[in-house]
């Protein structure tokens, strides 16, 4: 219960009940400002005394279902006057004050009645600030909380389209035949682009060259414009002007090999890098002479490299590197040496200024990145840009046209081993020599394994006559599931082929020895 009535309570000694009514609000109360305006009363006690002998001449109580709201009450000073005050019982504060004089009982109810309407305004006038505030907290927050679902919504619908965007890039890197693995990269170079080329990331594709689609002109200079520079500083990449005329798909495979390229130098060649200056990747035109050494036709690519320089300050002024699908094949480097060149002519038999002198040179090597063996190798005087591309891919092209000359030496032999092989067989095996083909296969039932035996003998026998060579023993295949035991054209070619070069290596060692 609130201080002041309390203590007036606890005191009482003599008090004189003169009233008690019930309260009727104001009309123009029409704020809530009790919980229980139909259980208001007042109470009007008169000639109070305490137990310390204080004194309150009247003393009004405003009850809410009997508890006090507001109290007025009457104290009489030093000077004999008396002071009227408006108690405030839930704050614990007087709000109103009035000093008289002489006072009556039906003064006192006037103005007890006075604070008790001022007090109500006041808490009107307060309870509406407090429900205004309380409106404005709730729009705000409404305000704040339809914003959110809104920012949620569009977060939502934005995160929809970032990963159906994603997963657009991966099905175009899988259909062009690049790595889905490689999404970052591609990625960071869509927003490199988007941001220098003013230009939206959907605009963006593997197939968008640089000035059709992507605001370029052919005026450009692409090494100077910021795209350049950027993409330079990112990975470190140079990029020639003739880039203009390619589509991102190129300017990010040649991101992408810049990568390769220094994995492998890392991993396989065991250079720890400090520096590398990729010059230029290129897509080599095969002449149609070696196309029988490679596989993957349309990616054979020259990668240029420069500056290499590695942890330990060993350095390499250029680096070649011949990929195939993305995997190193040839790799060519460049070493410092010296050697003796002879200046001077020879005039009528006369050697004139003739001299010796020891110069610096280089010593390009060529190495076979599956053979891991040096190949090739030419010495040059002066190390330039296009002189060691040039040299570089020449050594290439001579170790390519040496394996060219093998396979086609190997698949011709096949083919006249082929030809004999069906020979022999439509003669022992009384067969049509046109229905005997490289993928023929022939079967046994499992009852007739014995005969099917005796007929692999006398096809040996007949096989080591024609080629004259020693063979070991056919053998026949397990039986399969239908319990028949087989064999084929090809495997007795392959057998054939491998036994000639077997017995060619064993001749030529003998000769040598």
């Amino acid at each position: 219960m609130p201080r002041k009535i309390t203590e007036i309570r606890e005191n009482i000694s003599n008090s004189n009940l003169v009233a008690r009514k019930k309260f009727n609000l104001p009309s123009q109360s029409n704020i809530k400002i009790f919980n229980y305006p139909d259980q208001l009363e007042i109470i009007l006690l008169n000639q109070l005394q305490t137990k310390n002998n204080q004194k309150y001449q009247y003393l009004l109580i405003l009850l809410e279902k009997g508890n006090p709201k507001y109290t007025v009450y009457a104290e009489e000073n030093e000077t004999k006057k008396f002071i009227i005050y408006g108690y405030d019982e839930i704050i614990d504060k007087a709000r109103n004050t009035q000093t008289r004089e002489n006072i009556s009982q039906s003064e006192f109810v006037e103005i007890s009645k006075e604070f008790i309407v001022q007090y109500i305004q006041e808490e009107i006038i307060r309870k509406t600030k407090v429900l205004e505030v309380e409106r404005r907290r709730k729009v705000e927050e409404e305000k704040l909380r339809i914003e959110s679902e809104i920012r949620r919504k569009a977060e939502e619908e934005k995160r929809i389209i970032e990963a159906k965007r994603i997963k657009n890039i991966e099905i175009a890197l899988e259909k062009s035949g690049r790595d889905k693995n490689q999404l970052p990269e591609f990625m960071k170079v869509q927003n490199m682009i988007s941001k220098y080329l003013k230009v939206s990331l959907e605009e963006i594709t593997l197939d968008s060259h640089l000035i059709d689609n992507l605001g370029l002109t052919t005026e450009t200079k692409f090494s100077d414009t910021p795209l350049a520079k950027a993409l330079k500083k990112e990975f470190p990449l140079e990029m020639e002007d003739n880039i203009l005329y390619t589509t991102v798909g190129d300017l990010f495979d040649l991101i992408i090999f810049k990568k390769i390229v220094v994995k492998f130098l890392t991993e396989n060649l065991k250079l720890e890098l400090n520096k590398i200056n990729l010059v230029h990747c290129k897509k080599f035109d095969l002449p149609s002479n070696l196309r029988i050494v490679f596989t993957h036709l349309d990616e054979l690519f020259l990668v240029l490299l420069s500056q290499v320089q590695t942890k330990n300050n060993q350095e390499y002024p250029y680096l070649m590197l011949f990929m195939e699908n993305s995997v190193p094949k040839y790799y060519v480097y460049s070493e410092e040496i010296e050697i003796e060149k002879e200046y001077g002519e020879n005039i009528g038999g006369i050697p004139v200024g003739y001299r010796k002198e020891m110069i610096k040179a280089y010593l390009l090597k060529v190495y076979h990145r599956t053979l891991e063996e040096l190949i090739n190798s030419q010495i040059i005087e002066s190390l330039e840009e296009n002189q060691f591309a040039e040299i570089g891919l020449k050594l290439i092209t001579k170790d390519a046209e040496k394996n060219a000359d093998k396979l086609r030496s190997k698949v011709l032999v096949r083919s006249k081993i082929l030809e004999r092989v069906k020979k022999v067989i439509s003669q022992e095996l009384k067969i049509n020599i046109e229905r005997v083909e490289l993928e023929t296969s022939f079967s046994v039932d499992k009852l007739d394994n014995m005969k099917f035996k005796l007929v692999l003998m006398e096809l040996q026998m007949a096989l080591e006559k024609e080629f004259k060579i020693q063979l070991e023993k056919l053998e026949v295949n397990l039986p399969g599931n239908d319990g028949k035991y087989s064999w084929n054209v090809k495997g007795i070619c392959d057998y054939i082929c491998d036994a000639i070069i077997n017995q060619t290596k064993k001749e030529t060692t003998k000769k040598s020895n």
